[in-house]
């Protein structure tokens, strides 16, 4: 049921929609007796939601009226009104993180993506030792409320928080709900997970902060499974290398795949977060973390453990634009750790990449100043692409192109499917960066970078290069600027035709 705006429910007058989820519709509505006071007002939906649903809805209101603390939206009053039933919520004038990150294109600036994950920490930590697990932290999730300049961020949508002193959760046998790109690897075998798996989700929503970027881009809801429970952590200096380097490995315990080897608490990854920011040294963590250390789950656990056991999977309705901001990784001084791990995630997500028939040659990049690159397309092609090349400039800034020479620039050299070079990264980052399209920056010319390509070239109308050729270089492709300085993005693209 929608309630029309101007309408009066409860007393309430319906001001305007604010949003809507998998159990009901959030309005901003006027205090039926305090004319000054604007509310949140949260409505069950029947049809949405249906008899568990009804029960979910219920037990939110029932954990969260016991909560009292600013970094958490507070819940006022509930009933049911002609048989339906609703929530009286404090109201947040201001965006959630997801609408904040639409205005920065690359990530938010870290310290107020740390003071916005410190926020968050806050009021879950507080959740927590009132033995309450919200179980889908993300960036949608938390509000921006902004007074005296300063802004604060509370924590909402408790719609599928458990409480820790139950025995079973609400969540059905054969049934998940979930937000598949920050939940915890242990909510596919346990349907029990502690506190621990909203710290997991705050790490993630942490790098999601940092880099604009998802922690798994580019994959279903079968391949996420994978990732979150087998894949190395993500790690977001590959994406924006101007981030300090203990992000890494702030964001690698965090999203630990044991529970045992994360952070013990929110306040504890909010104070390494800082601590990254600052200089101070964070410690490291091994990775990857197999999947063998994780709890085994009984019998009755792995009921429904979504698509590892062919069980109904029931994802939350997460509201968050794709990670279409994608924005470069790490600069090749890092590039062969970045392709070795790129190729065991590779191997273990089951990618099927094409091998060539000849070695892979040296990658190491070759910096060499001289005329800037050529906008001539030769008429025949008799190189592959496994080197890179700088270009540099009078301001102190080059852009990276693929080449065909290890000590000069050829550009008359082609990539292929399967191909693992420094080359196929700068193309990922030209088309991450200056492009927009969500491609993860791994140095493996994948299925998600060929259709890129094959999208940009459509669009250019240069098909003749088949995957990549000088065409595709010259006129297809624009190409990040980067700082001699810092090896860090300069904030523009070139076209090189």
């Amino acid at each position: 049921m929608v309630l029309r705006i101007g309408e009066e429910f409860a007393g309430y007058r319906i001001d305007r929609e604010l949003g809507r989820g998998g159990m009901g519709v959030v309005y901003r509505a006027v205090h039926p007796r305090l004319q000054s006071k604007i509310v949140a007002l949260k409505v069950f939906d029947p049809a949405r939601g249906g008899p568990r649903g009804l029960r979910l809805f219920g037990r939110e209101a029932e954990l969260v009226c016991g909560l009292s603390h600013p970094n958490i939206v507070r819940i006022h009053d509930r009933d049911v009104t002609d048989g339906l039933c609703w929530i009286e919520m404090e109201y947040v004038d201001g965006p959630d993180v997801t609408e904040v990150l639409l205005d920065t294109g690359a990530g938010l600036d870290p310290s107020r993506a740390v003071r916005f994950i410190s926020d968050a920490a806050a009021g879950i930590d507080h959740a927590h030792h009132n033995k309450v697990v919200h179980r889908d932290i993300k960036p949608s999730n938390l509000l921006v409320s902004t007074a005296d300049g300063r802004e604060r961020v509370l924590v909402a949508d408790f719609g599928i928080a458990r409480s820790l002193e139950d025995d079973a959760t609400l969540t059905g046998v054969g049934r998940r709900e979930y937000s598949p790109h920050y939940v915890a690897p242990e909510r596919f075998v346990s349907s029990l997970p502690d506190h621990r798996s909203d710290i997991y989700s705050l790490g993630a929503t942490l790098h999601r902060l940092l880099t604009g970027s998802y922690p798994y881009p580019n994959r279903g809801d079968r391949e996420l499974i994978h990732a979150h429970r087998s894949e190395p952590a993500p790690v977001p200096t590959r994406i924006r290398p101007d981030l300090p380097e203990a992000f890494d490995s702030v964001i690698a315990k965090a999203m630990a795949k044991d529970p045992d080897d994360r952070y013990q608490s929110c306040a504890e990854l909010a104070a390494a977060a800082r601590a990254a920011l600052s200089g101070e040294v964070v410690a490291e963590v091994s990775r990857p973390v197999h999947t063998d250390s994780l709890p085994r789950a009984t019998t009755s656990e792995r009921v429904g453990a979504g698509t590892v056991t062919g069980a109904e999977t029931v994802v939350s309705q997460d509201t968050t634009v794709p990670a279409s901001r994608v924005r470069p990784r790490r600069p090749w001084m890092a590039a062969a750790a970045a392709l070795t791990v790129a190729f065991t995630v590779a191997l273990a997500a089951g990618w099927a990449l094409a091998v060539r028939a000849e070695p892979d040659p040296p990658t190491t990049p070759v910096p060499i100043a001289g005329p800037g690159p050529t906008a001539t397309t030769p008429s025949r092609l008799t190189a592959r692409c496994h080197w890179t090349i700088r270009h540099f400039h009078g301001d102190r800034t080059y852009v990276e192109l693929p080449t065909g020479h290890g000590s000069r620039d050829e550009p008359n050299c082609i990539l292929n499917l399967g191909d693992r070079t420094d080359a196929v990264s700068s193309v990922q980052r030209a088309v991450a960066l200056c492009h927009h399209i969500p491609v993860d920056v791994s140095g493996a010319y994948d299925f998600t970078t060929k259709s890129a390509i094959e999208q940009l070239q459509k669009t250019a109308g240069a098909m003749a290069d088949g995957i990549y050729g000088p065409r595709t270089r010259t006129t297809v492709l624009r190409w990040p600027v980067f700082r001699e300085t810092d090896g860090g993005f300069a904030g523009i693209c070139r076209n090189l035709d």
